[in-house]
C-alpha cells in the first residue's frame, strides 16, 4: 500500500510540474502572440507609405518629363544647393 501511495505522489508531483509548464508556455504564447500583432502593424504601415512614396515619385516623374530640358537642369541647380546647404547643415550639427 506504501509503495502505491508513494507511486501516486510521484505522479501528482509531475502533473502539477507539467500544469506549472503548461502555464508557463501560456503566458510565453501570450507574448509572442502580442509581439506579432506589433510586428504585423509595423509591416502593414509600412507598406502603406511605401505605396505612398511610390505614387508620389510616380507624380514626380510625370512632372518632370513635362518640363523642358531648360527648365530640368534649372531645377537641378536648385536641387544640388538645396543638397549642400543641408549637407552643410549636418555637419555642423555633426560637431
Amino acid at each position: 500500500m506504501a509503495i502505491l501511495e508513494e507511486k501516486l505522489r510521484q505522479i501528482e508531483g509531475q502533473v502539477q510540474l507539467l500544469l506549472r509548464k503548461h502555464e508557463a508556455l501560456q503566458k510565453a504564447h501570450a507574448q509572442l502572440q502580442k509581439k506579432s500583432e506589433g510586428a504585423e502593424e509595423k509591416i502593414k504601415e509600412a507598406a502603406e507609405k511605401m505605396e505612398k512614396l511610390q505614387a508620389e515619385n510616380l507624380l514626380h516623374k510625370s512632372a518632370l518629363q513635362a518640363l523642358t530640358e531648360e527648365e530640368k537642369k534649372e531645377l537641378e541647380k536648385k536641387l544640388s544647393k538645396y543638397i549642400k546647404t543641408i549637407e552643410q547643415s549636418i555637419t555642423l550639427i555633426s560637431r
